[in-house]
């Protein structure tokens, strides 16, 4: 018997160790495999993306496609996204589409034979688009002698790195640089400025607003009820989600029966324990059910320190529900005061929790002001966030039309 046990553990130490070298030979082969049907044939544009996550910057990513149905797509994606929320809408308006997680093992392999790709078929290849993409970033030096570049950045990240700290060494390759608002233009200016960056590359900036579907009619909510507040949003830093869970905390201090629901993918982590019998956690929910919540509350909080301009934000207003935002990002070019939705300027999350409560208390207690600026959000977002407005300035801009 002792034998035996011998033979098996030198049966064991013979086989183990090969198994990791081959699964890693094995997939290697395997990726070399995929990276031989690469091919740009055909392709009139190539796009890079992070993700196809759910993600604001992702729906607007996707309706980009949709601006130009008349053309073949290829897409490359070039970071780890977390669910596969919006894949199917981008294979439903791409025609190829890459992932470079599919070839991890030989990045700069996939680089080149992509490369060689766009040389092949340059003639063909109207523009390459990147958007939030450090990848993009780094293959411009390889990308702009070849085709026409632009980018497309949804957010400054000041004081976090970002896009703008990527794209530095990279900004007179690009031909234009779109952008999602003018707060987002002015920091950019102020940031070449403090890079000594030429004055000229200024000029090939453009705002392009982003858009929704508009489609919907003013919902009339109910005047004798108490008001629903939600966040909506992923769980991350920036959106300083416990603030939304102290606000709740103050609000019902005096006001037990209004509602604060919190939906998104691992908001709960960002809320403080004190906080969490005072939050109704939903969590993620699919694209057509938080639009179906958004005409189920009044109220929208938004405690973000950065911003560029939500998508949620958008659909909010186009679904008559109240914004009480953190006055961040391109915020205040849309959200006017008192109008169409409520600004916060303070500086301290003991007085930011301190105003938004005073106003939840406000509008829960004054059902005409409540309608009034719900009526405004709506038909602001109903003018101003149209598909049409969108589709016309990017293709004017991508296509010269």
């Amino acid at each position: 018997m002792s034998k035996l046990k011998t033979l098996i553990t030198l049966f064991r130490g013979c086989l183990i160790p090969p198994f990791p070298i081959l699964r890693f030979h094995l997939k290697l082969r395997n990726q070399r495999r995929k990276l031989q049907n690469i091919s740009l044939n055909n392709i009139d544009i190539l796009f890079f993306f992070p993700f196809y996550q759910v993600g604001g910057g992702e729906r607007v990513n996707a309706d980009i496609l949709k601006v130009l149905p008349e053309f073949r797509k290829a897409i490359v994606f070039t970071d780890i996204s977390k669910n596969d929320t919006f894949l199917s809408e981008f294979k439903n308006n791409s025609d190829i589409i890459f992932d470079i997680n599919d070839f991890s093992l030989i990045k700069e392999e996939f680089n080149i034979r992509l490369l060689d790709e766009i040389q092949v078929h340059k003639k063909r290849l109207k523009f390459i688009l990147g958007t939030n993409s450090y990848h993009f970033y780094q293959l411009l030096p390889r990308l702009f002698p070849l085709a026409k570049c632009y980018d497309l950045v949804h957010a400054f990240y000041k004081p976090d790195l970002g896009p703008e700290d990527f794209s530095l060494p990279y900004v007179e390759m690009l031909s234009k640089r779109i952008l999602v608002n003018k707060k987002v233009q002015s920091d950019f200016k102020e940031f070449y400025k403090l890079h000594g960056v030429d004055d000229a590359m200024n000029d090939r900036f453009v705002v392009i607003y982003n858009c929704i579907d508009t489609s919907s009619t003013f919902i009339t909510r109910p005047h004798s009820k108490d008001i629903k507040v939600t966040f909506i949003g992923r769980g991350c830093e920036e959106k300083r989600i416990h603030i939304v869970g102290k606000v709740a905390s103050k609000t019902k201090e005096s006001q037990k029966s209004i509602e604060f629901s919190f939906v998104g993918g691992d908001v709960e982590k960002y809320i403080f324990n004190i906080d969490r019998s005072n939050c109704n956690i939903i969590g993620e929910l699919p694209a057509k059910e938080v639009n179906n919540h958004l005409k189920c509350v009044d109220i929208l909080l938004i405690t973000s320190y950065r911003e560029g301009f939500p998508m949620v934000i958008m659909e909010a207003m186009i679904n008559g529900v109240i914004v009480i935002s953190t006055n961040v990002g391109g915020i205040s070019e849309h959200i006017v005061h008192g109008e169409n939705g409520f600004l916060v300027n303070s500086g301290s999350e003991d007085q930011i929790v301190e105003d938004m409560s005073k106003l939840i208390i406000q509008l829960n207690g004054d059902a005409n002001l409540r309608y009034k600026i719900s009526q405004n959000a709506h038909y602001y977002a109903k003018q101003n966030f149209t598909f049409e407005r969108f589709k016309n300035e990017y293709r004017s801009l991508l296509l010269n039309e």
